[in-house]
């Protein structure tokens, strides 16, 4: 099935991202679920204290969530700078 399998594509791109349009896809949800979760946040109607501290807490997850992407583009540049040279050495 073509839909399935564009599916799958499409999750398999966002677990293991080679090319700059998969970083992209990346950094654009990241960005998507912060300003769901921060819309979230303000309209619980926490007292402003809580609400900081909750916030603090998401901005540490996107922190984390940010270095996961960089790591994930540090491999991919590694695996890709790879190919290249393998595509090199084979012509």
């Amino acid at each position: 099935d073509a839909a399935e399998a564009h599916r799958a594509k499409e999750i398999e791109r966002r677990m293991h991202p080679r090319t700059a349009a998969d970083f992209e896809i990346l950094y654009n949800e990241l960005e998507a679920w912060r300003l769901q979760e921060t819309s979230k946040i303000k309209a619980a109607g926490l007292a402003k204290e809580k609400e900081q501290e909750v916030l603090q807490q998401l901005l540490h997850k996107e922190t984390k969530l940010l270095q996961t992407i960089d790591r994930l583009k540090i491999n991919a540049n590694y695996e890709n700078k790879d190919m290249r040279v393998q595509r090199t050495l084979n012509e």
